[in-house]
């Protein structure tokens, strides 16, 4: 038996483990939760886009297009080049399947079956490629812009061996395309915006910046504006000692109105 609770902890070592926690317990009360700006270090991960490019796809003869490619069936534009792939744009006039009947469909194919400006390398088959994209169909000359979105921007991931083509099934219903301000002279024309992104991302050390130490709490000796468009510092404007000098005739005036 043990005579008392340190004999207890000498026989079982948990005299080291009391006194590692006792440790930690004063180094975390030493720690300060207010940084100074000399000791901060800040990593910035920037996602950068490898290319970008807009690319019109004009459709002359709709109504003629509409009636040769049937359900399922696509016309393609020519291959484009963006971040040293190739791409398509994909139009199905009358949707991609049954069920987007009475829609036009568009998709957006990486086409790099055949090599394109040098092209992807031989064992670059399965290397995803990340790509934000966003279809528009454009109004015609003297129409006002149309300000209900014809689609959204979304982030899409391509494979040469897995997801070759990205887009919408439904994009639009086929009576509001065939609209005048879409359709005129038998022809329209599609936008399509799209941002190859850098993979993998960037990651520096940089700076500290004003912004950066205010988020930390270091005190500073400027102040941070953000207006919207940018973030800029002002000089803080120090505080006229006659204000202090203000402040304490006061409480001196409020104290001796009480005083007996």
């Amino acid at each position: 038996m043990y005579s008392s609770l340190s004999d207890l902890a000498m026989s079982t070592g948990a005299t080291e483990m009391i006194v590692a926690t006792a440790d930690a317990a004063s180094s975390t009360r030493c720690m300060s939760s207010t940084a100074r700006a000399e000791d901060v270090i800040v990593s910035t991960a920037v996602a950068t886009a490898a290319g970008t490019k807009c690319h019109m796809f004009k459709i002359d003869g709709y109504k003629r297009i509409k009636a040769m490619y049937g359900k399922g069936r696509s016309i393609d534009s020519c291959r484009f080049e963006v971040a040293g792939r190739a791409w398509k744009i994909l139009f199905f006039p009358n949707g991609d399947c049954r069920d987007t009947a009475g829609h036009v469909s568009l998709f957006l194919k990486l086409d790099d079956d055949d090599t394109v400006g040098g092209g992807p390398d031989d064992n670059d088959d399965g290397k995803v490629v990340v790509v934000e994209l966003r279809f528009s169909l454009l109004c015609r000359p003297g129409w006002a812009p149309d300000d209900r979105p014809q689609s959204w921007t979304r982030t899409a991931t391509f494979t040469n061996k897995g997801n070759k083509t990205m887009g919408y099934s439904q994009f639009m219903k086929r009576s509001e395309l065939e609209m005048p301000r879409f359709l005129g002279d038998d022809c329209l024309a599609i936008r399509c915006d799209m941002s190859v992104l850098d993979d993998p991302v960037d990651v520096k050390e940089e700076p500290a910046q004003p912004l950066d130490l205010q988020r930390l709490g270091v005190p500073l000796d400027c102040k941070v504006v953000d207006d919207g468009a940018c973030i800029k510092t002002e000089p803080l404007v120090p505080v006229p000692l006659s204000y202090f000098k203000f402040t304490e005739a006061l409480v001196k005036l409020f104290v001796g109105c009480f005083d007996v």
